[in-house]
């Protein structure tokens, strides 16, 4: 329960994932989480875990390095913060394995056992409360500038607290195609389909309960077909869980998997020679990383998603993979309608289009809804991560971070200049990303 003399707090932090943690997290491992936690912070997390958001749910290989994840225990001052962590058997086989694209369930134990951790701490500090199993119904402006936040948890008991400074960090919800979708009914419908597809987003398939119903579903059909839309590395993930699916009826071959994507697959290489070297031509000056030369640091498939890529495009003549087909169209609508579709067939689509920032309701001091730039371009906040209103100007003292809110690299300066998608890694969250939102909320 929160403490009534704490109702009053220098930070309210909504959503304990990579993005909320982050200065949290920065500020352990940099040795400064007392300069934060001092000034009053509220951590806000429906579920009872910090740190890990969805990661451990996802029955996939990382696409990084262990290293990247496990860094930030790395310096001496984090072992104050993340005692139980450091000296676990799960951080010794990741540190053992620094180098090597491990399974995201494996990293997940991790973060999990740091989020732990990180909870033990805020009880050292009073002027500070951890609100695990309570979510927030909306976040009103007040007159004076502060912040006024409505708390509801599972027992429909509510609690309101106040704060100078909010971050939303609420995670993003998996692009929604309502038009896409109706036109994939559409045209199996005009094919004369017995029964329209199943359609799930890849967030959705790529955890262990959406594996095993699409499994099941692709067992009521003859010859089952899949459409992916997207080119993302999460619908090359799909395509890898759905290629290697154990004990399973389904063992595409013939294209019977198809990606349809409108512009060219982005592949990670460490640089333009190994590129070339691998016989892969599609990129540009733009798609090289200043700093570190790769081909497609930021946008690039990596791991597993690049292997699949390199199999299906012929890069690998050893392990070629005749089951997924690659369609390139200009639009969505002429790749849905390609002739090489067999809509008849089609039992499963699955959409790889991203993320939606998972906004929640704003009101100013007398009670309207605040319009945020996002909700019309899809941009929620400019390069401090201050969040902006609908005519572009940012909102003081309301921050976000996370998937789905826009957020540019240009203020760092890293990656490929090509760059125009969201990148917001656990490594980002814990480091750069971490140590802004730390310096905001101290300074």
């Amino acid at each position: 329960m929160i403490k009534a003399e704490q109702a009053q707090f220098q930070t309210v932090i909504i959503g304990g994932g990579p993005a909320g943690t982050g200065p949290l997290v920065y500020g352990g491992w940099s040795g400064r989480l007392a300069e934060l936690l001092d000034r009053g912070v509220a951590l806000v997390e429906q579920s009872s875990e910090l740190c890990v958001g969805k990661l451990s749910k996802y029955q996939v290989t990382a696409n990084t390095a262990a290293s990247d994840f496990i860094d930030f225990l790395m310096p001496e001052a984090a072992a104050a913060v993340f005692p139980k962590t450091r000296g676990s058997d799960v951080y010794q086989t990741l540190l053992n394995q620094k180098s090597e694209l491990l399974p995201l369930p494996e990293i997940g134990k991790l973060l999990k056992m740091a989020g732990e951790d990180l909870a033990e701490t805020f009880s050292a500090y009073p002027q500070s409360e951890l609100f695990l199993g309570w979510s927030v119904s909306k976040v009103q402006q007040l007159a004076n500038g502060q912040y006024q936040v409505q708390l509801l948890n599972a027992q429909g008991e509510n609690q309101t607290i106040q704060a100078k400074q909010v971050l939303l960090a609420t995670g993003g919800t998996p692009t929604a195609y309502k038009q896409t979708g109706k036109r994939v009914h559409e045209l199996a419908q005009q094919a004369g389909a017995e029964a329209n597809p199943l359609i799930m987003s890849s967030e959705e398939l790529l955890t262990e309960s959406g594996l095993q119903t699409a499994d099941m579903w692709l067992n009521h059909y003859d010859d089952p077909q899949v459409v992916i839309v997207g080119g993302s590395h999460s619908a090359f993930s799909s395509a890898w869980l759905l290629n290697r699916l154990e004990d399973s009826d389904f063992e595409p071959d013939d294209g019977q998997i198809k990606i349809v994507h409108r512009a060219p697959i982005k592949v990670w290489y460490e640089s333009a020679e190994q590129a070339r070297q691998d016989g892969y031509h599609d990129f540009s000056e733009q798609d090289i990383c200043a700093s570190t030369k790769n081909v497609f640091y930021l946008a690039g498939l990596k791991g597993d998603a690049k292997q699949l890529y390199r199999e299906i495009a012929g890069l690998d003549e050893q392990n070629k993979c005749d089951g997924i087909e690659l369609l390139c169209h200009a639009s969505t609508e002429q790749a849905l309608s390609d002739n090489r579709i067999d809509w008849e067939n089609v039992a499963l689509v699955i959409f790889a289009g991203g993320y939606d920032f998972s906004d929640i309701k704003i009101e100013n001091p007398l009670g309207g809804d605040i319009s945020l730039q996002g909700h019309f371009t899809g941009r929620y906040v400019n390069e401090q991560l201050m969040v902006l209103d609908s005519l572009g100007n940012p909102i003081d003292g309301l921050f976000a971070a996370g998937l789905g809110t826009g957020f540019s690299l240009t203020k760092y300066g890293s990656g490929e200049s090509s760059f125009k998608g969201q990148e917001h890694s656990v490594w980002f969250c814990h480091h750069d990303m971490g140590e802004s939102l730390f310096k905001l909320f101290v300074d």
